[in-house]
């Protein structure tokens, strides 16, 4: 079952994702009841939210490998199946310290990972 947020809480799970090194620290401050309109002062944050906001965060920062592997594609098929050339995505998986090495865009591993169903959110 994945949970269910609006665009607004979305835009801004993702604007803060490059803010933040730390998995707790962003699953601590992404849960706050401001964020999400929960009613003031109540001080109970849903054991789903957090498990969806950890879900998220190691998708977010997963190597494109582990996201090949988590969707069951070959990186062959996942090139093939969002029109990538295959030489970058082998590039998104060299070793950082490799000539060739190119960081996969955020936004790149954020929509390929939604289009895959691996995404803990359904936005509504």
């Amino acid at each position: 079952m994945k949970l269910q947020i609006t665009e607004r809480i979305y835009a801004q799970l993702v604007a803060e994702l490059d803010a933040y090194t730390d998995a707790d620290a962003y699953v601590s401050d992404m849960a706050l009841p401001s964020i999400w309109g929960d009613e003031e002062g109540n001080p109970d944050i849903p054991a789903e939210r957090i498990a969806a906001l950890q879900r998220y965060w190691e998708i977010a920062n997963m190597p494109v490998r582990e996201t090949a592997k988590a969707a069951g594609l070959s990186f062959r098929r996942l090139a093939m199946r969002f029109g990538i050339p295959q030489r970058t995505i082998t590039n998104w998986t060299l070793p950082e310290t490799s000539s060739n090495y190119h960081l996969c865009p955020l936004y790149t591993k954020l929509m390929m990972a939604e289009c895959l169903g691996l995404l803990p959110f359904e936005i509504v």
